[in-house]
Formats: structure tokens, sequence, C-alpha cells
């Protein structure tokens, strides 16, 4: 599958360091904003017109993370192999080692699917979605360092978006990842288990409470249907109830382990990327809650659900579907999602 295809360039491209938050342009910008252009320029014409679309709020808004939804952009079986070597680098600008590990495995999982369910003599429509190479590239405006623009990559389980503005990168959400199966039970694949960190770090956190903090931290003996949040524009720190096991009920211990969960999320992206992500959680101190909700044993059957919830930022994991063995992830935040606090800075400033 070309999909499957990981060259050393694209690994070399995520050993990336320094900070996003000044404006001045460092290797993460130089990277995303060169690999778009070089992506562009290996289209057709009529290629072009399928991926490139005017940048509106509207448009760069809509998104999902499910199977069955009709896409706008270029998908990587459309394009020649060549092309699918400059998208890959398109997505590795953005992403860190681990993070593009987990989105390249992600997508392998299609194929996997595909055989599970032809094995089972399932026959419908799902089958000629279970594409590792139905991942949708678009990009809204023009790749400069003069202008606002933003680029998305997505299809099942994975939805990644990245605004920039004036060649910086301004915006990483949301960042949706997710796997079915979460384990792989049979075949030379088994006990594959791509997002294991985000549901082991949970428990270990989850493992060190005392009675008193479970009965804050645990809401529900069941989990909810999905994510709450799903595929919603924008989300809000006053749209999130504010439940659960506060950061200053924890112990020092405690805090360690919460920060390890948070960082799982947040290194999905380069160190510099990651250092706005971690800038972002500081400003919640201790306004932050962490909530459980469903079964506290591990394994396949054993639906639960989390979330990690500050004042900048929400985190949401569900582990429900296909008996427990299928994880939704996402991390949003609240002022920049789609980077609309830089878009709303940017028109005041132009406009």
């Amino acid at each position: 599958m070309k999909t499957f295809i990981l060259c050393g360039m694209l690994i070399a491209l995520v050993h990336i360091a320094g900070g996003t938050t000044s404006g001045h342009s460092n290797e993460s910008d130089e990277l995303m904003v060169g690999a778009a252009r070089n992506f562009l320029a290996a289209l057709t014409w009529e290629q072009r017109k399928q991926s490139v679309f005017p940048f509106s709020q509207e448009e760069w808004g809509k998104w999902h993370f499910i199977p069955m939804r009709s896409r706008i952009g270029l998908p990587y079986n459309q394009m020649e192999p060549g092309q699918v070597r400059l998208a890959d680098a398109l997505v590795a600008s953005g992403l860190s080692r681990s993070g593009y590990y987990k989105t390249k495995t992600i997508m392998s999982l299609e194929q996997l699917l595909l055989e599970l369910e032809r094995a089972s003599g399932r026959e419908s429509d799902m089958l000629e979605l279970r594409n590792p190479d139905l991942y949708y590239f678009v990009i809204y405006g023009d790749p400069t360092t003069e202008g606002l623009w933003g680029w998305r990559v997505e299809g099942h389980h994975i939805a990644f978006h990245f605004t920039i503005d004036k060649g910086s990168i301004r915006a990483t959400t949301p960042m949706f990842l997710g796997a079915n199966p979460h384990l792989v039970l049979q075949g030379p694949q088994k006990g594959l288990r791509v997002l294991h960190k985000e549901e082991d770090k949970a428990r270990a956190l989850l493992k060190s409470l005392d009675g008193k903090q479970r009965e804050k931290a645990i809401l529900a003996p069941e989990p909810p249907r999905d994510i709450f949040t799903s595929n919603a524009r924008a989300v809000e720190f006053s749209s999130v109830p504010a439940q659960g096991l506060k950061r200053s009920e924890m112990t020092a211990t405690q805090h360690g382990l919460l920060r390890a969960l948070i960082e799982e999320y947040i290194h999905n992206v380069p160190p510099d990327l990651a250092k706005a992500r971690q800038k972002r959680v500081a400003e919640s101190g201790d306004e932050i809650y962490f909530v459980w909700m469903g079964g506290l044993e591990k394994g396949v059957g054993h639906p639960h659900y989390y979330r990690v919830h500050g004042k900048t930022f929400l985190i949401e994991y569900d582990n429900i579907q296909n008996n427990a063995n299928h994880v939704h992830s996402v991390w949003r935040d609240y002022e920049s999602d789609f980077g609309r606090d830089w878009i709303a800075e940017h028109y005041r400033q132009d406009h």
C-alpha cells in the first residue's frame, strides 16, 4: 500500500527544536511551509482544483473522524507514488516521531479491518471504506510566509488541523487520533495496541487514587456513547462540566502521573509546537479536572472513558465500541481550535 511507505527523510523531519510563540521563523514553520509548497508543486492542475480551496472559516471548521462521510480533498489513492511521499512529508512536518508512528499505524489498521470483515463474511458498502489510502488532504489558502492559510488531513480515525499565519504555525488543533482495533487479537500483528500509552497512563493515575479521590473522579459506572464533544466546531470551558478530581486535590506523585498523561497528547507534535501546548496547560494552573466513567478493569470487554479538562484545553478518550476494543481520543484548545484566536487577530491587523 502507498501509505505504508516509511522513508528516512520523513523520520528526519520530526527532530525539531525551538519555539512557536514569538512569531519568529523556526524549523517547524519552515518545514511545514516548504512541505506544503512542495506537495502542491507536484500536483496536476486537476489535482490542485481538488485539494486547494480559499480560506473560509465556515469550510475550515467542517471535520469528522468517521469513515462514512463525504470528504473534499485529494486522497492518497489518487496520487502518484512521488506525490504520496510529499504528502507524507507534509504530515511529518506537524508531528513528532511518536505522533507520526501513531498516525501511520492507525492508517494501516484500515487494511486489517478490511481483512477481518471479509473473513467474517461481511458484505456491505463499508468494505469499500476500509482502505488505508482513503485519507484526504486539503489546503485552505495559499501556503506562503505572508498570509493566512491552513491544511488538514482527514479520514477514519485521523483528523489533523494546522493554522499558519505569516509563516508561523499558530494552531495545531483539533487533533483526533483513534484506533480500531485498539488491541489486535489475532494474526501477524497480534498484540499491537497503538494508543496503549493513552490508556495505560490514565489507568496509572486512576490506580493511584484513594477512596475519597475516586468518589470525585469516577462520575458514573457506565461510559457515555462516545466522546462528548464529537466533531463540534467550537468547545468552550464553560460547556464542559467542572466535575471530577481537581489537580489541587492530588498528591505530588499524582501531579506527576497527571502530567505524564497530558504530555502523551502534547508530544504528538514536535518539541517547538509542544512548547506552545505546554504553555496552554500551564495557564490552567490547578484548574484541571480528571474524570473517569465506566469499567475499572483493563482489557477487551470493559468499556471506559476519561477526560482531562483544564481552563484552556480538553482531552477526551473513550474505548467503548466493538466490545471496548475501539478507541477515540482528541486534544482541543478552547481559544485556538482552527486558529480562531489568530484568525481574529489577523483580520484586526490586516483588514
